[in-house]
């Protein structure tokens, strides 16, 4: 940049099921978007609204293993209908 230019930025935010390493970058960056900052808000069952930086919360194995149960039951019966 030259001296004395301001770079402007913009938040966008994305939801994927399923991912690889660096993908959003790539995605966007092929959409001619510089990713300057990538901030993960949940990872599967388990999300991250209302924790403040440096916060912890803490889940039972068994409250997870629910969430991916119920899914993942639900799917197979949907496969098992059709």
């Amino acid at each position: 940049d030259a001296a004395g230019s301001v770079k402007e930025y913009r938040w966008v935010t994305l939801e994927i099921t399923e991912g690889k390493n660096r993908e959003i970058r790539r995605v966007m960056e092929a959409c001619g978007w510089e990713v300057s900052r990538l901030i993960r808000i949940g990872f599967g069952p388990f999300k991250l609204d209302g924790l403040r930086r440096g916060e912890i919360a803490f889940s039972s194995v068994s409250s997870a293993l629910r969430v991916e149960l119920s899914s993942a039951s639900l799917e197979f019966l949907r496969h098992k209908v059709n």
